[in-house]
């Protein structure tokens, strides 16, 4: 994709997650915020907080800003008839010859569904910030996006696949995994653990750190309302102080048998759950288990003193992270406005702004003119693979009126092939010449419509 747009927005939202407490959930930071807070007496994870959901917010704000430039460009430019012309379909054509290939599915034959797909496209990427407001707008907002970016990989060859991955963040994923999760695991689960032991309320509260499904319940032996209210079984209360126990439906696990009965709950597992029935590992865990739970030294009776105060509240957002955003966004609505397309990490994104009323495409071709006054074809494909000769740009050389400002460019021009290409122009001139093609399939292999000279660069002896 072109650099400066398709990868600017990893930048963006790399930062704001960066700059966000994104450290308190599945990560080594927050298993030991856990652990303090058990030994606060709370095992629960981090309330669900505005903190959390700000910086997506924030990056979705960005993706709609992003979007909104392109669609409003269209139509300011080229009105109604951006969408409702061949404007559509010549663009194609010349990203067709550009790419010297042809679609599978020729939509240049259905010119209706071109420009009521045009329309759309302005309606779309104009609308998306306004769409992801709403839960069923970032639904259709999403829905379309995929449809519009399969469209553009299809018949322009840009895909921007990145940012089709962001698309992902407006799913409700607590929701969904727990509804899809429930459909798996019908049968409830339920772990006793000693809430009076440190080692036991640190692991339950490291377990919850990673739970993503919410199909674990995990309960104080000394819960004996929670126990009943439940349904449990009687257990024996010298063996729940002793072990751990997992209770699913009317089976009952305990030790490491437990841990392995509800480890398909937790999906940082599910890679390790072929493993965890392999010989010699059950017998290893049972092992390794008895030891750890055998050799506890906290004490086994009362609570601990639970400081609500200090172990749950929530953190704040930080001022860098809003200094971030409002760089970000003051810069997106800039460009975007500005209408700079070549700016890096913030730009306008392509905008396809530019009516096309004839299938036809304009490139440059190089030629060398020796002391003899014979002109060869310049091989300059590795310039040309790099696109860095814009026919705008040679344009704008051409007509600028002052002679000698007009060859400081060809010679700045001549420097920079030299400099980034390893490319030398041995002869006496280089002329510079405009092809006009024409982009339909039909004329295909074709030779140019015309060939006109626009530059003659003198070139020094030797270069």
């Amino acid at each position: 994709e072109v650099f400066g747009r398709e990868d600017s927005f990893v930048l963006w939202f790399a930062g704001i997650a960066a700059m966000s407490p994104s450290g308190n959930a599945l990560s080594i930071d927050a298993i030991f915020k856990s652990w303090r807070r058990a030994d606060a007496g709370h095992v629960e994870p981090l309330p669900a907080a505005r903190v959390y959901a700000l910086p997506i917010r924030f990056a979705w704000v960005l993706m709609g800003i992003a979007y909104f430039w392109p669609g409003f460009w269209k139509f300011w430019d080229g009105g109604f008839a951006w969408a409702f012309s061949d404007n559509l379909k010549y663009t194609m054509y010349g990203s067709w010859f550009t790419r010297d290939s042809l679609p599978a599915f020729r939509i240049d034959y259905f010119d209706p569904l071109i420009q009521i797909g045009a329309a759309w496209t302005i309606v779309w990427e104009m609308t998306f910030v306004l769409l992801i407001l709403w839960p069923f707008g970032r639904f259709l907002a999403a829905g379309q996006g995929v449809m519009f970016h399969g469209m553009t990989r299809m018949f322009l060859g840009i895909g921007f696949t990145g940012l089709q991955l962001m698309y992902l963040s407006f799913l409700d994923w607590p929701k969904w995994l727990h509804a899809a999760s429930g459909v798996c695991f019908r049968r409830p689960c339920y772990v006793l653990y000693d809430g009076g032991c440190r080692v036991c309320r640190r692991t339950v509260a490291t377990f919850n750190t990673f739970d993503l499904l919410g199909q674990v319940t995990w309960m104080p032996l000394q819960d004996s309302r929670g126990r009943e209210r439940a349904g449990l079984p009687e257990l024996d209360d010298a063996d729940l102080v002793k072990d751990m126990h997992a209770v699913i439906g009317t089976k009952v696990y305990k030790g490491f048998d437990a841990y392995r009965a509800l480890a398909p709950r937790y999906v940082v597992f599910w890679l390790a759950l072929p493993l965890l029935d392999l010989p010699p590992i059950p017998q290893l865990g049972r092992i390794v288990y008895a030891r750890v739970a055998h050799r506890r030294t906290c004490p086994i009776d009362g609570q601990p003193n639970r400081n609500k105060a200090v172990a749950l509240t929530p953190p704040r957002p930080s001022l860098i992270l809003f200094a971030w955003v409002f760089f970000l966004t003051a810069g997106n609505l800039g460009t975007g406005a500005l209408f700079e397309t070549q700016a890096w990490p913030i730009s306008c994104y392509p905008t396809f702004n530019k009516l096309q009323t004839d299938p036809q495409i304009e490139s440059i071709e190089l030629a060398i003119v020796n002391d003899r006054g014979e002109e060869t074809d310049y091989n300059w494909g590795p310039i040309r693979d790099a696109m860095w000769v814009p026919v705008t740009l040679i344009h704008r050389i051409r007509i600028t009126p002052d002679e000698e400002y007009r060859q400081e460019r060809w010679d700045d021009l001549l420097t920079f092939w030299r400099d980034n290409f390893d490319t030398e122009f041995e002869g006496k001139l280089l002329r510079l010449y405009s092809i006009t093609h024409s982009t339909l399939p039909k004329d295909r292999g074709a030779g140019p419509l015309s060939r006109e000279l626009v530059a003659e660069i003198p070139l020094e002896a030797g270069s």
